[in-house]
This record gives C-alpha cells, sequence and structure tokens, in this order.
C-alpha cells in the first residue's frame, strides 16, 4: 500500500487546509481553449450545454483552469454564438477546430449555487472576447469589440 513521505503529507496537509485553489481575481484574461464536450445529461433549461475548456495564458496564473458552459436551448443562442464570434469564425465550425486557439475572457467571482463547492467563492466566464494575433492592445485598450450576452448577431 502507499504512503506519502513526510515532507510530501505536511505538504498536501497545508493545502488541504486552504481548500484549493482560490478564485483567480476579476478581470479580462487571455486564455487558450484546450477542449469542448457536451455535457452527459440535459441542463436545468431541458436542453444538454457544451463546456468549454481553458487555460489562461496570463503571467501568475498561467495554466490555470476556467470553463464556461452553453447551453443549447433556443433561449440561449447568444451564448454559443457568442463563443463562435469570440473566435472569428462561423458557428457550423466543428469546435476541434479550435481547440488550441486563444481568446480574452471576462472572469468575475461569484459564490458557487451548487454541487460540493456550494456556498464558496468561484470564478465565472461571462464571456469570450477575440483576440488579435500580432496586435499588443487588449481589451482593456477600448481598441476591440467585445461579446456580450446583450449583444444582437
Amino acid at each position: 500500500m502507499p504512503k506519502l513521505s513526510s515532507d510530501v503529507a505536511r505538504q498536501v496537509e497545508e493545502e488541504a487546509e486552504k481548500g484549493g485553489p482560490q478564485p483567480i481575481p476579476e478581470g479580462i484574461y487571455l486564455a487558450r481553449l484546450f477542449e469542448v464536450e457536451v455535457s452527459d445529461k440535459a441542463g436545468d433549461s431541458g436542453y444538454h450545454y457544451w463546456i468549454w475548456k481553458f487555460r489562461i495564458e496570463e503571467e501568475g496564473y498561467k495554466g490555470r483552469e476556467q470553463w464556461t458552459n452553453t447551453s443549447l436551448s433556443p433561449k440561449a443562442a447568444f451564448a454559443v454564438g457568442g463563443m463562435f464570434k469570440a473566435f472569428g469564425v462561423p458557428a457550423d465550425t466543428h469546435t476541434d477546430e479550435l481547440l488550441g486557439r486563444l481568446a480574452y475572457l471576462k472572469v468575475n467571482q461569484q459564490v458557487i449555487a451548487k454541487g460540493p463547492r456550494a456556498g464558496e467563492m468561484g470564478n465565472n466566464v461571462q464571456y469570450a472576447m477575440p483576440y488579435e494575433e500580432g496586435s499588443e492592445n487588449t481589451p482593456l485598450d477600448g481598441d476591440r469589440n467585445t461579446v456580450s450576452p446583450d449583444e444582437d448577431f
């Protein structure tokens, strides 16, 4: 049977006391899409949803994972469409073609509503914005069009 060394045991106990990774501060982060999967079961809307998984590219948070769900409900079409718009591709593009691409994510903090971490503070990706390769501007510079849930397309 396995046993942790004293040093490793002390380290994992300290990390357990902290409660795992803390949410990243609210802001806009450059992130790389690494996976899109379909939910195993329908969500509260009665429709399945896609889970878009990103890794932050910004120093200090590099490698931290963020994800957002987009319902396939017709009432939530703006969210799925917004993700494709953030990558600058038509909505009939296969998501496999988007893997490895960059986008800016608007990330906030909120209390987790359900699951084993209910009541704890966590992150939420509000929406994604286009990343223009070679551009030194960020969405904070005001030179980018943002994609938000309120936008018509």
